[in-house]
């Protein structure tokens, strides 16, 4: 990763700093609704995992596996919803990953998704959320769609509200 990292670097100050914004938004922007075939399956499935890991709820759960370019567009704000979540009673956890600002570490998450995904959990283990931090490449709170629910256990939506119609990094 620190590799592809020097690469657009180098790009971009010999001069080539246009073809390498062409490069990375072709090979790592996309919507997030293209990777998915079927949302409700996609809500379904991350249900069960949350339902066999061993979390206290409400939780939030991040996916942010450490071989993923994505990570370093997504962890400032990640860390900052952690922090917000914590403060708000919830308990965090992280996915595939082994950074000590994320929550405790649970085992590798079996589902195929190649970006950063968000779920958040109401008190009874419930789904509330899922999907993407924020809309953006940045993946920052000026325009995240999770702030709001990490502020208030006791008001999340009923039903769960899946961030999939954003624009966003992927890895690969």
């Amino acid at each position: 990763m620190k590799t592809i990292i020097a690469v657009l670097f180098a790009a971009a100050f010999m001069g080539g700093g246009l073809t390498a914004v062409v490069w990375f938004n072709a090979n790592h922007v996309s919507w997030f609704i293209d990777d998915i075939q079927d949302p409700v399956a996609f809500k379904e499935q991350w249900q069960e995992v949350v339902d066999a890991s061993a979390v206290k709820h409400p939780a939030v759960l991040h996916y942010l596996p450490d071989d993923c370019l994505c990570k370093l567009f997504t962890l400032k704000h990640a860390k900052d919803v952690t922090n917000r979540a914590v403060n708000s009673g919830f308990n965090v956890y992280q996915y595939n990953s082994t950074d000590t600002g994320l929550g405790k570490q649970l085992t590798s998450l079996e589902i195929t998704v190649n970006r950063p995904v968000i779920a958040i959990t109401d008190d009874k283990g419930r789904l509330a959320y899922l999907g993407a931090y924020s809309d953006g490449i940045r993946c920052n709170e000026g325009n995240s769609m999770v702030s709001a629910f990490v502020s208030k256990p006791d008001s999340l939506p009923e039903h769960t509200v899946l961030g999939l119609d954003v624009e966003g990094c992927r890895c690969h």
